[in-house]
């Protein structure tokens, strides 16, 4: 005899919790972006190369995290939101990771040494791009609680406020982000194109990293607005 499948099996079991501990992966990885880059600051090439390989095998754990979770959130299971929205977090989430390994692997790769002229910025925006990144994590952190809150009340106050924070903290990277440009479009011409190149590129990349986080405030905001 077949058995109809039980109710209970087509809810979800806290889809959120997954999305959490998957943001716990990927934050782990952005933020090693702190000792990768003290290390290229000081072209410490053995501590940059152990540090890259860190957020190399993080981003392939938030990667497969990703997988898992993609199979369990199939389109049979009752959902408290969009299964398509979920996803969009989920993948926004994931490139987070994956612009970190990018970013780091191209400024490894290239043995990168900053003018001296933006190296201190250059601090300053490692540090504001990780502070976006753990405000990020922490938002995404009131899941389980909006959703033992239905979505309301105070919780979701709270939760719109963090976002807010969120966005004014991926601002300040783009004000240094802005500063360095400037700067090293004074200095570009004492150095070689091709450095100067790579230099503009790595922190665009830098920048993106963000970006992304700002992403999955963006993209929470659009979930609770539904």
């Amino acid at each position: 005899m077949t058995i109809a499948p039980s109710l209970f099996g087509l809810i979800a079991r806290s889809p959120f919790r997954r999305i959490e501990l998957h943001m716990e992966l990927v934050s782990r990885c952005a933020l090693l972006l702190r000792p990768f880059y003290k290390a290229i600051d000081s072209q410490d090439w053995e501590e940059v190369t152990s540090q890259h390989l860190l957020i190399r095998d993080l981003e392939e754990q938030a990667d497969a995290q990703k997988k898992k979770i993609r199979l369990k959130l199939h389109k049979n299971l009752f959902l408290p939101v969009s299964r398509t929205d979920l996803l969009t977090l989920l993948t926004t989430q994931d490139n987070l990771a994956n612009q970190t390994k990018d970013v780091t692997g191209l400024m490894l790769g290239r043995k990168m040494r900053y003018p001296k002229e933006i190296r201190k910025l250059m601090r300053e925006f490692v540090e504001a791009v990780c502070l976006t990144v753990e405000q990020a994590h922490s938002t995404i952190g009131e899941l389980n609680d909006l959703q033992e809150s239905a979505f309301g009340g105070n919780v979701i106050h709270h939760a719109e406020a963090m976002i807010d924070q969120l966005d004014q903290l991926e601002s300040k990277t783009d004000e240094i982000q802005i500063q360095i440009r400037q700067i090293l479009f004074q200095v570009e011409n004492e150095h070689s194109p091709v450095d100067v190149i790579f230099w503009y590129s790595s922190i665009e990349q830098m920048g993106e990293i963000a970006d992304w986080a700002q992403r999955i405030g963006a993209k929470l905001l659009q979930i609770l607005s539904h």
